[in-house]
Order: structure tokens, then C-alpha cells, then sequence
């Protein structure tokens, strides 16, 4: 390679500069550019290829001066392909060739695209190229500039943009916060779900949507666990703009720099309503009977331990009462079921106007109840079981020790029930 100075540099020199000196410093930018930097003449004969091209396309030098482009390190199907489209756009044949990459730039236009480079190892990439017309000092047209880039990542932070853009836009209510908890943007989602807008959430903060019922305490542990681990999720009960309270499952994720400073926070979060109404309804199923909305058997144990608990504790004695009806199945055979669940239905409700606030009144199933009473003092009483001796009564007559000690019947009457159990 020759080194002689160029002949035809017209620049102004500083002092104790030579033209030599200014050739080599051009030489020395072009070597070290970040791009790829592909100089041909005016037929596209490659006549440079710095080493920042021959890094990112595997070439050496030569391998690729003195040859033509596009045929080395283009996609044919590509040249074909943009061949096509400009003979459209241009109203004249433009061959798949070098032809493809000038023919936008004219004489000493510019032109910029996208493209797909192919390496010398067969490895495919996405590549910014801008192509530049080269003019002579007489005017005339020495050559063509090519300068690509790889944009390989920038490929993958646009597609990593419009995921984040396609989830911004999903159906769970999205809130962006500075690191100071400034809102700086809500999705159309949030709109719907609280009815605030985004000019009347921006620069607000989100305690705009507190509903009140959690303490102070609540927060503090919030971020407590935000500080800890940078995220946060749980049930929590907002505030829309109507005035309606209502729960959500809420997801706060912090958000950090490269240098690992906090910049943002990022919440979601979704109305769980019909969940909430849903596990109202299984627990009700679980354990109340359907037909009397008594608790049912699961829920009577399980209130029978933790008042065996309390009572160990206080000691202060409790009740269990069992209860049937006598002649039940001749009302079903002779009346019908319909009118044997309205008695059901009559007995559980005089058995919960007969109680206390905080006794258990329950049905086990059939036509058995059991009515479970508790803090009835501390003296230990023999425990009794009544049944009614009237056959025109079909319930069976309920008689149990208040604090005033009065006897109380399930039905109007009152009836002497004899001791079947001591």
C-alpha cells in the first residue's frame, strides 16, 4: 500500500503540519471508527474496508478489496426483493445489483436503510447503512461511502419496547411512579378500573386511591418489603373515584439504574371483586347448610374446640344441646318436602332469635340441630337432654339455662320435657 501524501488535499494546515501528517490522522479516524466504514468506486468495487468491517463481517482485507459488492456478505433474496420495489417507485428496471444501493442517492445525495449483512461464518444481522455519494475536486463523482452499524440490539430493545407497549395496553390497571411516588403515567386500564383520568392522576401520588382500611402499620411493612426486596404483592382495598371500596390484588415492583439506584416504582393491579364474592360463596358452602344458613357440622367443631379453649381458659363452663323433631318423616310423606324444609327453615330461624350473641345454633343434617352455648358461669351443672311428650307438637321442646336461669321453649308453649340422659 502506498503511503505518499494526498495530492489533491485542499485544507488549511497549522503550523509545522504537513499534508502527510493530515493523510495519516483521516487514516488513523477511519481505522478507528465504531462503524463499519466500506468505500467503492463509482461500479461498487470495494476500494476500502476498515477493521471495524472486517471485525464484524469476519473478512480480511483481502478477501474484499478489489471485489464487488453486493454478491460478498448482501442476502440475494433481499437485493431481488428491494430491486422489485424501487423499479416501482423509480418508474425504471433496476437491475439486483450495486445498482440497488445508489440509485436513490443521485450524484451527491445521501440515502439510509436497513439491512441484512451475513458474515463470513454464515451468521445473519440487522445493519444501519448510509450510503454517500463521493464527489472529485472537478465535480465529478469519485466513488460511494458506506457507513453501517449493527443494530442487532437496538432490533432487540424495540421488540422488548412493543412488548412493553402491548402489556402497557392490557386489561390490569398499570401505574408508573418517580422514585418519590410522583405518578407519571397510568394506562387506560387504570382509567377504567378507578376512574380517575390521566390528568387528574399525573403528578399525583397514589395515596389519591387510599380507602382507609389499612393502618399505618400495613404501609410500613409494605415498604419496609419494597426496601428489603424491591417488590411487593398483596391484597389491598382502594378507593375509586365514585367513593366505591373495593379489593384488589396489588404488584409493586422497584425499578433501578445501572447503577443501581432506585428511579422508579411500577404497580399493577386488577379488581378481585367477583373473587372476593366467589370465596364469600365456597366458604359459605363449606361450611353453612344451604337450605337454613346454619353452620353446618365442619363449622360446629370447629367452634366446639376453640370454645372447649376459651372456656379451659376462663374457666367458665358451656352447653351442648341436641336437638330433633319428632315426627318429621310423616310431615315429609304426608305434606311434602317443600313443606318439611319450610319447618326446617321456621326452626332454624326461632333457634337463632333463642340464643345469645356468640352461641351457635347449627344444623347436623336431617332433622337434627344442635345448639351450642357458652360462658354460662363457672359452676359445674349436670348436663340434661329434653324431648317433647306431645305428639301434636312435632318439635321437640328446647329448654336451656340462661343467666336469669329462665326456662325458653322453641315453640309458643311451653312443655315439661323429661330427662332421657344424665
Amino acid at each position: 500500500m502506498e503511503t505518499t501524501a494526498c495530492p489533491v488535499a485542499r485544507v488549511l494546515l497549522a503550523p509545522g503540519t504537513r499534508i502527510s501528517d493530515i493523510c495519516e490522522l483521516q487514516h488513523a479516524i477511519l481505522e478507528n471508527a465504531d462503524h463499519a466504514i466500506i468505500a467503492t468506486d463509482v461500479l461498487g468495487t470495494i476500494l476500502y474496508f476498515n477493521r471495524t468491517a472486517q471485525r464484524l463481517l469476519g473478512y480480511g482485507w483481502d478477501e474484499i478489496v478489489g471485489r464487488t459488492t453486493p454478491a460478498l456478505f448482501h442476502d440475494p433474496a433481499e437485493v431481488a426483493s428491494r430491486a422489485e420495489a424501487l423499479s416501482v417507485e423509480l418508474g425504471r428496471s433496476i437491475a439486483p445489483g450495486f445498482e440497488v444501493f445508489v440509485a436513490r442517492v443521485g450524484h451527491k445525495g445521501h440515502t439510509e436503510e436497513d439491512w441484512t449483512y451475513i458474515g463470513k461464518n454464515g451468521q445473519r444481522f440487522p445493519v444501519r447503512l448510509a450510503i454517500t455519494a463521493l464527489p472529485d475536486t472537478q465535480g465529478g463523482l469519485l466513488g460511494y461511502l458506506g457507513i453501517a452499524s449493527d443494530i442487532t440490539e437496538r432490533g432487540r430493545l424495540e421488540q422488548e419496547l412493543r412488548i412493553a407497549a402491548i402489556a402497557f395496553e392490557s386489561q390490569a390497571a398499570i401505574l408508573v411512579t418517580d422514585a418519590e411516588q410522583r405518578i407519571l403515567r397510568i394506562n387506560p386500564a387504570f382509567t377504567k378500573l378507578t376512574g380517575y383520568s390521566a390528568a387528574e392522576t399525573i403528578d399525583q401520588k397514589p395515596s389519591l386511591l387510599s380507602s382507609g382500611r389499612q393502618d399505618a402499620l400495613f404501609y410500613r411493612e409494605m415498604w419496609q418489603s419494597l426496601k428489603e426486596s424491591g417488590h411487593w404483592q398483596g391484597e389491598i382495598w382502594n378507593r375509586r373515584k365514585c367513593g366505591e371500596i373495593y379489593p384488589e390484588w396489588l404488584t409493586i415492583s422497584a425499578v433501578n439504574n445501572d447503577r443501581g439506584c432506585l428511579t422508579h416504582y411500577v404497580s399493577t393491579f386488577s379488581d378481585i371483586s367477583n373473587l372476593k364474592i366467589a370465596e364469600s360463596e365456597i366458604h359459605h358452602l363449606a361450611f353453612y347448610d344451604p337450605l337454613t344458613t346454619l353452620p353446618n357440622r365442619r363449622l360446629l367443631l370447629d367452634r366446639l374446640e376453640k370454645a372447649r379453649a376459651t372456656g379451659k381458659r376462663s374457666e367458665q363452663i358451656g352447653a351442648l344441646l341436641i336437638i330433633d323433631l319428632d315426627n318429621f318423616k310423616t310431615l315429609n310423606d304426608t305434606l311434602g318436602h317443600d313443606m318439611g324444609d319450610r319447618l326446617l327453615i321456621e326452626v332454624a330461624c326461632r333457634l337463632k332469635h333463642c340464643i345469645r350473641e356468640g352461641d351457635t345454633a347449627a344444623r347436623q343434617g336431617g332433622d337434627e340441630f344442635v345448639v351450642m352455648l357458652e360462658e354460662l358461669g363457672g359452676e359445674m351443672g349436670a348436663p340434661a337432654y329434653w324431648q317433647s311428650p306431645s305428639p301434636k307438637n312435632p318439635a321437640c321442646a328446647l329448654r336451656t339455662l340462661f343467666p336469669d336461669y329462665r326456662p325458653r321453649a322453641l315453640s309458643r308453649s311451653k312443655h315439661r320435657g323429661q330427662p332421657v340422659l344424665r
